[in-house]
């Protein structure tokens, strides 16, 4: 990142710096200081601390994601975290966008597989420790790669997935395609967020359906 992007130093392991081509705004990266570290990797302990550390450091409530492979829409190779402000209903905009965790009000059905961990200790003094987060991670990552029919002897398939971490719950859900018939999405496109830049792309979603894509780019729940 240029220095003017930097914000600072996170742990000692990570770069924050802005996004200068931002979806919205602001939108952070969260950078690994070793910058050999490829996208194709999954997370390990030290990217759960520094997103961790981010996310009981600001006051409003924001989101974390990776994007792991190409198949699951990231869009550089060196390997990085995006970090977001959270979706929330404001009391004078009840029908407004919430991510469907959040959602408890009403049954919501999903087009795809994806695997689910609340944290039990929202409003409790101290919060889960980052290794155990990293914990959760790690066996949401197993079940993903179950699901994509990566054998657990198998060191050398890449686990394509998505994640997004909030400090209530985190989300991992495998992908099996970056794009279906020109419609692509990360992590918050998966989660109902799809970067839309232009008429041609907002006819591809509205044609085929924003169920069929993310279903395609997914593992579709009549298929696990």
């Amino acid at each position: 990142s240029h220095p003017d992007q930097v914000i600072g130093i996170i742990n000692n392991t990570h770069v924050l710096a802005l996004n200068i081509y931002p979806v919205f705004r602001p939108q952070y990266l969260l950078l690994n200081l070793d910058s050999y570290r490829s996208q194709n990797d999954p997370l390990d302990l030290e990217d759960i601390e520094a997103s961790w550390s981010f996310l009981h450091s600001v006051q409003s409530p924001h989101y974390v994601m990776y994007n792991c492979t190409k198949e699951a829409g990231c869009s550089r190779n060196h390997k990085h975290l995006q970090i977001v402000k959270k979706p929330e209903v404001a009391v004078s905009d009840p029908t407004g966008f919430l991510f469907f965790p959040d959602v408890t009000d009403q049954e919501i059905r999903v087009p795809y597989v994806y695997f689910l961990h609340h944290f039990d200790d929202i409003g409790q003094e101290h919060p889960t420790e980052s290794d155990s987060v990293f914990m959760v991670y790690s066996e949401l990552l197993g079940k993903c790669r179950k699901a994509l029919h990566i054998a657990e002897t198998d060191t050398t398939s890449l686990c394509a997935h998505n994640m997004l971490l909030v400090k209530e719950w985190m989300i991992v859900i495998p992908r099996r395609s970056g794009n279906f018939k020109g419609a692509s999405a990360n992590s918050a496109g998966m989660m109902g967020m799809p970067t839309i830049s232009n008429d041609k792309l907002l006819k591809i979603w509205t044609d085929v359906g924003p169920t069929r894509v993310l279903k395609e780019l997914g593992v579709a729940t009549d298929s696990a």
